[in-house]
């Protein structure tokens, strides 16, 4: 008895020493990261900052969020194109993903792997009219990203829009495999799946959820809308497919537009709500014309609003004071998924009652 006595109170000591060390070890590393956290504004040397994410593998979690958004946000202007990328790479988590691209690839173009020819036709069309004017934009490549991630993710396969997002990101990597990697965990992270699938489900949700903030951030504008029978649908599918990438084009100097690296630093952070607020920038921007516009004159003002508005200069600077200072807060969306949610049952309900009758 006293053995057994003596063994198991070694053991239970030996077990709660243990979890004293892992709360102690917790507790450290929340100390340091609200240190870090309060710190960062403070800090401008770039290589110390990517040295802070390596302090410890505990502790990268909880302080890469807070760094990247400094190093994107707080610098902004002094880091690099690559240094920018590095940190994309990261958020979206690339190095977890690992897939024989070369393999997917040779099987395609050795037709030991078919896709529907309909896909194969529609991507070769597609990639074509993905910013032709850039020399560092091989359709090939394109082609074969396209066609390679439609074979793997055969639920999706391919939609339109996607030729653009491909088309930046080899833009910017300059990679296949790595651009392909990248889409990939892009389309998984950000829940992008139904955004491509077919009757376009969560692209539907995302029309109802920006009419419903236009309404509380631009109530004159909403209003207005809806005497004219102006529904989102109508102008924000080409920002919600193509992140912007079909709005926002390159010019023939083959650098990336700056807006456009701002927008994708805010949407890879943030998610969708990011891309909510520069539509709701936009709204704002071209308030005084759509108001004095009728249908027909607000769909081109909208048409080729991004072309022209979010190109220059001072606008930039606007539309990140913007993103910064208006709330759409995850309450906000999720009351709006709810009311969507009651909404669309009734609707379709309704519309089959009036199908049946007709």
């Amino acid at each position: 008895f006293f053995f057994f006595f003596f063994f198991f109170k070694q053991k239970t000591a030996y077990e709660i020493s243990a979890c004293l060390v892992g709360s102690e070890m917790c507790i450290r590393d929340r100390l340091t990261s609200f240190c870090i956290g309060l710190a960062l504004p403070y800090v401008s040397d770039i290589p110390l900052l990517s040295n802070i994410l390596l302090i410890s593998k505990g502790m990268y979690k909880t302080i890469k969020v807070p760094v990247f958004k400094h190093l994107l946000f707080g610098l902004g202007a002094k880091v690099s194109l690559g240094n920018r990328l590095g940190i994309w790479l990261q958020i979206v988590e690339m190095d977890g993903f690992q897939y024989d691209y070369a393999f997917a690839k040779q099987q395609l173009q050795e037709r030991k792997f078919v896709l529907p020819k309909y896909i194969e036709e529609l991507i070769d069309m597609d990639v074509v009219r993905s910013m032709p004017q850039l020399k560092n934009v091989d359709h090939n490549s394109l082609s074969s990203i396209l066609k390679v991630y439609a074979y793997y993710n055969k639920r999706v396969e391919y939609c339109q829009g996607m030729n653009f997002i491909v088309g930046y990101l080899y833009l910017l990597l300059q990679d296949e495999y790595k651009t392909f990697r990248f889409f990939v965990q892009l389309i998984e992270k950000y829940g992008m799946r139904n955004l491509f699938t077919h009757d376009v489900p969560l692209l539907k949700r995302y029309f109802y959820k920006f009419d419903r903030l236009l309404f509380l951030h631009c109530p004159e504008i909403s209003e207005y809308f809806r005497s004219e029978n102006v529904n989102s649908c109508l102008f924000t599918s080409g920002w919600f497919v193509t992140l912007f990438t079909y709005s926002i084009q390159h010019t023939k100097q083959q650098e990336p537009p700056q807006t456009l690296l701002k927008i994708w630093d805010a949407f890879l952070i943030y998610g969708w709500k990011a891309l909510f607020k520069v539509g709701l920038f936009i709204m704002k921007e071209k308030e005084r014309e759509i108001l004095s516009a009728r249908f027909e004159d607000i769909m081109i003002i909208l048409g080729g609003i991004s072309k022209s508005t979010l190109m220059q200069g001072d606008e930039e600077d606007r539309l990140t004071e913007f993103l910064n200072s208006t709330k759409v807060t995850n309450s906000e969306l999720e009351q709006f998924d709810y009311e969507y949610n009651e909404i669309m049952p009734a609707a379709k309900e309704s519309n089959y009652k009036n199908h049946k009758a007709n």
